[in-house]
């Protein structure tokens, strides 16, 4: 039988810990989900398809996200997380193996950005290995230019825009309904963005659905190490890039299969962040 070195499984592990998101805390019946700060309540949800390539390992990853609209807030972030928390919420005697189900049958992710439109504020939460971080700053002002070309998304006439935001040149498509706000931090144009893509196409994101509903939201209260913008999206770069650095902090020495010491290796992780500066 094949032997697996200490080092693949370590690796392996990494990646597994990578794909579980620590949203969730199955406790008990009554406690399946993380609590939350209510800040706001939806009255317009929109679904949008993010996908994302990275040209160093030339792969392509997508993700089903949601932007929740209230009078005075906005919440983005993974689409199956808000799936997961109105499925709990419907049914608030879900058994923690029924929980475990629906959570295996979507994808969620950690990351969320909600902003205060009544402060001008947003706040990031994020996670790097299975710690938690958030940062709050000023929602960006963003210099759009309007250009006159339009496009028909879900049925709707858009109207182009574009801007130079950290670091990237991006294309927005933005609709009639007067509402300035749009995927993750961007805003700014007299209209909801239902299209967003940069110059490179690494990040397409584009609006699959618009539904009126009324659903609470907020802040999930957890433990978070605060940090800043610039320090987290460094941190973060820095351990998907190399997250053999991790092992290193796990164990003194890592061996292989026949006990002699294993030579560093750098093996990325995905990833292609949004903002690069």
């Amino acid at each position: 039988m094949k032997s697996i070195s200490a080092p693949t499984i370590i690796f392996t592990l990494i990646i597994l810990l990578e794909c579980l998101c620590p949203e969730f805390t199955i406790s008990s019946k009554n406690r399946l989900l993380s609590p939350k700060e209510i800040v706001d309540t939806c009255t317009l949800s929109i679904g949008y398809l993010h996908r994302t390539y990275d040209p160093i390992l030339e792969q392509t990853k997508c993700e089903d996200e949601i932007l929740l609209i209230g009078s005075n807030h906005s919440w983005y972030g993974s689409y199956g997380a808000y799936m997961l928390d109105s499925l709990v919420n419907a049914n608030p005697e879900m058994s923690s193996e029924e929980f475990s189900q629906h959570y295996k049958s979507l994808d969620t992710f950690p990351q969320s950005l909600l902003k205060y439109f009544d402060t001008g504020l947003y706040r990031y939460a994020g996670h790097i290995f299975a710690n938690s971080y958030k940062y709050e700053e000023e929602i960006p002002l963003i210099n759009w230019q309007i250009c006159e070309e339009t496009d028909t998304i879900l049925e709707q006439e858009c109207r182009k825009a574009t801007c130079d935001f950290r670091g990237r040149k991006w294309t927005a498509w933005y609709s009639e309904t007067p509402i300035s706000d749009g995927p993750w931090m961007f805003t700014g144009l007299p209209g909801l963005i239902l299209k967003l893509t940069d110059s490179e196409s690494e990040h397409i994101i584009e609006a699959f659905e618009l539904r009126t509903n009324s659903i609470p939201f907020g802040w999930e209260k957890r433990l978070y190490v605060k940090t800043s913008r610039e320090k987290y999206l460094r941190e973060l770069a820095d351990y998907k890039n190399d997250p053999w650095k991790l092992a290193e902090t796990m164990v003194t020495e890592v061996k292989e299969a026949d006990g002699t010491i294993a030579p560093r290796r750098k093996q990325k992780l995905f990833y292609n962040p949004i903002e690069l500066e």
